[in-house]
């Protein structure tokens, strides 16, 4: 279900085939959560499509809204972290991963045998300091990457809109406060 290593990638199949296989994954990775012991709710379409929340998680009898991540070609997490609009080079906070309202991710590693339960803040935490220096550099070198021990933010050009903007591609390892086994439950 999880093999990614191919050339008939998840991500050449067209919109309305990505949406289902994204589903399938996201109800799988809710599922083995529930295996765990977790307490999972779903979230309402509204709160999926414009607060980036896929569902709740209980965690030590606090109801914490979830994201769930994964990726086909990486153990990171992709992290869109702003748009640079580039009449006036101003730099906004305003990518989707940063303005949704989720404060846990659930990111299933690429080979799809371990979820890793991710604090979104200290995600996002990390994404604004690495995105300012970036930013402060590429205003006055070019500079379009930065590298930590956490993960590297880059300056690319979005493929749909052509804007220029910003994304973190975070380490879950660095910011997991639980790794699970993935559960495949029938």
């Amino acid at each position: 279900m999880f093999s990614h290593h191919n050339n008939n990638t998840i991500r050449s199949k067209n919109y309305t085939t990505r949406v289902a296989h994204g589903r399938k994954v996201e109800q799988t990775i809710k599922e083995s959560l529930r295996s765990h012991g977790y307490v999972i709710t779903d979230s309402t379409l509204d709160e999926d499509m414009y607060d980036k929340i896929d569902g709740y998680i209980t965690i030590d009898h606090v109801v914490q809204p979830l994201q769930i991540k994964y990726r086909e070609t990486g153990n990171d997490i992709v992290f869109e972290v702003s748009f640079i609009e580039n009449h006036d080079k101003t730099l906004r906070w305003n990518g989707r991963d940063m303005c949704g309202k989720s404060t846990i991710y659930a990111c299933l590693s690429q080979h799809g045998d371990r979820i890793w339960l991710c604090d979104t803040n200290h995600i996002k935490y990390h994404a604004r300091t690495m995105g300012s220096r970036l930013y402060d550099d590429y205003q006055l070198h070019g500079t379009r990457s930065l590298a930590s021990k956490e993960g590297e933010i880059k300056i690319t050009i979005d493929h749909a809109s052509k804007r220029t903007k910003m994304i973190f591609f975070a380490k879950p390892t660095r910011f997991a406060f639980t790794t699970l086994q993935l559960h495949h439950v029938a």
